[in-house]
């Protein structure tokens, strides 16, 4: 949980399980989950479950942690 971080320029990356930062596309900041949204970067719940933006709500997305 809370994978997200940032390099010395400000882009968002997230570490992957293999415990290697990747880059992942721009950190919106904190949201609900099933929340609505309309955006194209990713966002984490309160409790640190990465998410995307899907079907116009987000959804936790795992893709970055277990295949970036």
């Amino acid at each position: 949980r809370y994978n997200f971080g940032f390099d010395a320029s400000g882009n968002t990356l997230a570490c992957n399980s293999k415990s290697t930062w990747v880059s992942s596309p721009q950190l919106v900041g904190v949201r609900t989950l099933s929340s609505p949204c309309e955006s194209a970067g990713v966002a984490q719940s309160p409790d640190g479950v990465p998410l995307k933006c899907d079907g116009g709500a987000w959804r936790a997305d795992y893709w970055v942690m277990f295949y970036g």
